[in-house]
């Protein structure tokens, strides 16, 4: 079935991951982030992100921008953008969006507004 394919995908994205693929390494996070084929585990999604932002990925910066958006967004989040988690997770967005990553731009601009 589809939960047996996913964890055999997860097995080979994990094989790939280890050897520094940056796409595998992504796809693993996006699993653990949102529970295919394995459990979900925000700080382990968070891990293979950071693999791939060691690489320079521009898809690593934002989806590690991203799960910390998503766990953090809302009525808090005008503080939370000045912590220094908050901060990172800016220079993040700003490295995607920097590199050309479209959905990056459109979540600074989000952020800028809610700054103000």
């Amino acid at each position: 079935g589809v939960e047996k394919d996913l964890q055999k995908a997860v097995s080979w994205y994990w094989e790939s991951a280890e050897q520094g693929n940056i796409r595998a390494q992504c796809n693993l996070g996006l699993c653990y982030e949102l529970g295919r084929g394995v459990k979900s585990d925000h700080s382990q999604a968070k891990e293979w992100y950071r693999k791939a932002v060691k690489q320079n990925y521009q898809k690593g910066y934002y989806l590690l921008a991203d799960i910390v958006y998503t766990e953090k967004m809302g009525p808090n989040i005008k503080n939370f953008l000045e912590t220094a988690e908050g901060k990172e997770m800016l220079r993040n967005y700003e490295t995607a969006a920097s590199m050309g990553h479209e959905d990056a731009k459109k979540k600074l601009e989000k952020l800028k507004n809610i700054r103000k």
